[in-house]
């Protein structure tokens, strides 16, 4: 007899392999989050996420549903992401995978790229060449000395 506090919880999806709803349990889900980690672990050809769970006929929409409610496979996304990640930096380090593809998304894949994307970004906004020349009106000789100065001891700073 089962424990009358044990709940089971059920969930379905659309198996876009044989497109009939599927019901899933928890256990299922964790099953799924061990897959998911191995496969990122062991697959020497796991480049992408999508990879995974569309092999398997899951949408994008489920599997990420599934991410953000359910504590086991977050924490396996999470961890496939980073080996995803460190797979594809060293492929590209290597120049076994193409470097601009790679470098482009590491964002997605690593907190770190993501965090120097966005350091690199407000850098670019605060000095953005687009911006033009800066103008300095100077009304006097004298004046323009005294700026010359400014700038010299600021770029000593």
């Amino acid at each position: 007899m089962a424990n009358e506090k044990t709940k089971y919880r059920f969930d379905e999806y659309l198996d876009m392999r044989t497109w009939k709803k599927t019901p899933v349990t928890d256990a299922w889900k964790d099953k799924l989050a061990e897959e998911l980690y191995n496969w990122a672990k062991d697959d020497p050809e796991a480049f992408k996420m999508t990879q995974f769970y569309l092999h398997r006929g899951i949408s994008s929409t489920d599997f990420m549903r599934w991410v953000e409610t359910h504590e086991k496979l977050k924490i396996a996304h999470d961890a496939a992401l980073q080996m995803i990640g460190d797979r594809r930096e060293i492929g590209a380090a290597k120049n076994k995978l193409n470097t601009a593809i790679v470098l482009s998304s590491m964002p997605r894949y690593d907190k770190g790229w993501k965090e120097l994307s966005e350091w690199r970004a407000a850098l670019k906004a605060q000095h953005d060449p687009e911006q033009g020349p800066t103008i300095v009106v100077v009304d006097s000789l004298e004046a323009l000395e005294e700026q010359k100065k400014t700038i010299k001891k600021s770029k000593k700073n």
